[in-house]
């Protein structure tokens, strides 16, 4: 997408620097007549420096006549504006500030001050001002366009409508106008909307370049790759050097898998904009198409002191350690494909649960973008609990053969009307292996979910979630007392032990400060779930509450320290319930971690978590360190 900084470039008028190195300072100093005649000709003199690209000399002839004449204000604009073309923002910006003190409603003034806060980087101070103006000229459109480029820039969509809709209704053949909601309409992901809106700035000028840019944009994200490349192929070739047509183009070429012609514009892309970050990141999928991640941890969950739910125990200790790798592939056209492997030694020295056991699981996932609104993803794999030796397990008096191995898989698809909505159906049938008793039953969730999510704008998140689910052991002999007529005897039943959930949770963040060195984002996590047994009551090797709960404050702190160092910090601290009728007690995590990137193809992650809820054993004291890694090949 055109950056909305060439935009303001643009609309500002800023001067085209020469091809040619500007001219420097000059060894003599051509002398001018004082008074009237000689100031006039001074500036004169600097306009027509400026205008050649010597901005330096522009700004010492200005400083020339400031001197001999302070209260000359059409010398204080000239000399604010050269700076701010010379990238002196900073006294561009004083200059313009202390002119304004003096007349607060010079509209010559404030456009410059505009302007410059733009190609500083300051939006907000930027929109604020130019809303000064509008305040002092209501019907100026102009301002109205401004505004509104500056409020799409800072990702207030919503306000970015109004003022076009608003500028529209007066002004419907204003193609800036237009074309800034197409744009709009392309961010939020209302592809229909936008290629109409492309397609009418299109009826007035065929060969309307940001038209046809935003209908290729149009084309590539609904994965009509022919006719996005046709038409960007014939922007790039009749605008060699346009960065944006350049990396469009790449981006269309690397979906089609044209691996080689996709790093060629890629070149080119460099080229015309050195060190971009979008640029390096695509050029890396390119290149390596094949990322390799490797994870390796450590916990150790020690279950509080309580009521339990099978057996006379009153704690457990549950040691897990995880060891994975997984391989992404980007070798099928609009999919992405991993192999994973992992290897999950978990052992308890007491309990219920008490035993070791490793178990061990392979599977192929893919997700495959149908259409722009349609992703689908299904997977397949096996997991092997173990060797299926006999096994002591709770409530049976004989040891009894355990799990060996188990299919598991899953099938889904995802909904995305609109980029900021989308609607997620999946099923699922996982390994229930986080305990030493549930990987020797065997034990297998199959799971319905659905899910919902949506994002007013870039910084704010909503996931809805809500599943049903059945867990089902391995079918074992089940030892039990009878007495028929009075003669105790011992009947034995091969079955499967079963058990019934239900449950949702609701995800809310926002990002509050965004940046390269500090991010900063706040939210909420809420959770809530219960166990129901098919007609009697088991036990499978986990906590399986008749309902759970838990309410989170979040946070995430995160950015880089220094060269390629990173930090993230996350942690949620609220309240949780842990059965029925129970007190509510705190519920805590805490994950802070640093990051590194080595090079371009190898990254790493040290983390610990700290947390007080799991799964396996419900209200715990808990601790992991975790090792990650990703290399690119």
């Amino acid at each position: 997408m055109r950056t909305v900084a060439l935009l303001l470039l643009l609309a500002a008028g800023a001067p085209a620097l020469s091809a040619q190195t500007p001219a420097g300072p000059s060894s003599t100093y051509p002398t001018y007549p004082t008074g009237p005649t000689g100031r006039e000709a001074m500036k004169a003199a600097a306009r027509s420096r400026a205008q050649s690209g010597d901005f330096e000399g522009a700004i010492r002839i200005y400083k020339q006549v400031l001197a001999m004449y302070p209260g000359d204000l059409e010398a204080q604009i000239q000399l604010a504006r050269v700076l701010s073309w010379n990238r002196e923002y900073g006294a561009s910006i004083s200059l313009y500030q202390e002119i304004l003190k003096g007349s607060p409603h010079d509209a010559e003034a404030l456009e410059g001050l505009a302007r410059v806060y733009a190609w500083a980087g300051r939006l907000e101070q930027a929109l604020e001002t130019y809303q000064t103006l509008l305040a002092d000229h209501p019907p100026n459109s102009g301002y109205q366009l401004e505004a509104a480029r500056l409020e799409f820039a800072l990702e207030d969509y919503a306000a970015t409508r109004d003022a076009v809709a608003s500028l529209l209704s007066t002004q419907p053949e204003n193609r800036e106008a237009r074309l800034l909601l197409a744009r709009l309409d392309l961010r939020e992901g209302r592809f229909p909307n936008a290629l109409k809106q492309f397609d009418q700035l299109l009826e007035q000028n065929p060969s309307d370049p940001e038209a046809l840019h935003g209908k290729a944009q149009v084309d590539y994200y609904q994965g009509r790759l022919g006719e996005a490349y046709e038409i960007a192929a014939k922007l790039v070739n009749e605008n060699p050097n346009d960065f944006d047509d350049v990396f469009l183009l790449a981006n269309i070429e690397r979906a089609r898998r044209d691996r080689y012609g996709a790093l060629a514009l890629l070149d080119r892309a460099e080229r015309l904009s050195p060190a971009n970050p979008d640029v390096e990141e695509a050029r890396d999928k390119v290149e390596w198409p094949f990322v390799l991640h490797t994870t390796a941890s450590f916990a150790r969950e020690i279950g509080h002191p309580g009521p339990a739910d099978v057996g006379s125990f009153s704690s457990e200790d549950l040691r897990t350690s995880s060891f994975g790798t997984t391989l992404e592939l980007g070798a099928l056209p609009r999919s992405d494909s991993f192999l994973s492997l992992k290897y999950l030694p978990v052992s308890s020295p007491s309990g219920g649960i008490r035993g070791a056991a490793a178990p061990s699981e392979f599977a192929y996932r893919q997700a495959t973008r149908l259409a722009s609104f349609l992703t689908v993803r299904g997977g397949a794999g096996l997991v092997r609990f173990g060797p299926g030796a006999l096994e002591n397990v709770p409530g049976q008096p004989a040891p009894v053969s355990t799990a060996t191995i188990r299919p598991v898989g899953f099938a889904g698809m995802s909904l995305s009307p609109r980029r900021d909505f989308s609607l997620d159906f999946g099923w699922s049938r996982s390994a229930i292996d986080s305990t030493p008793l549930s990987v020797r039953l065997g034990v297998v969730e199959s799971r319905l979910e659905g899910g919902l999510n949506f994002s007013p704008d870039p910084r704010t998140e909503l996931h809805l979630s809500y599943f049903k689910a059945k867990y089902c052991s391995a079918s074992y002999d089940h030892a039990s007392i009878v007495n028929p007529g009075g003669t105790i005897q011992t009947a034995v039943e091969n079955r499967a032990d079963r058990e019934r959930a239900t449950g949702g949770s609701v995800v809310f963040n926002r990002n509050l400060v965004r940046s390269d060195r500090v991010s900063f984002d706040l939210g909420y996590s809420g959770l809530a779930y219960g166990y129901k047994s098919e007609g009697r009551r088991v036990y499978l090797g986990f906590f399986d509450p008749n309902l759970y709960q838990r309410h989170l404050v979040t946070t995430r702190l995160y950015g880089k320290l220094w060269g390629p160092v990173g930090y993230h910090f996350s942690g949620g601290i609220g309240l949780q319930q842990v059965r029925q009728r129970q007190a509510l007690t705190r519920g805590v995590i805490l994950n802070p971690a640093l990051t590194f990137k080595a090079s371009r193809r190898l990254s790493l992650r040290i983390g610990y978590v700290h947390y007080n809820f799991a799964q396996a054993l419900g209200p715990i004291s808990g601790n992991a360190v975790q090792l990650l890694s990703d290399f690119k090949f």
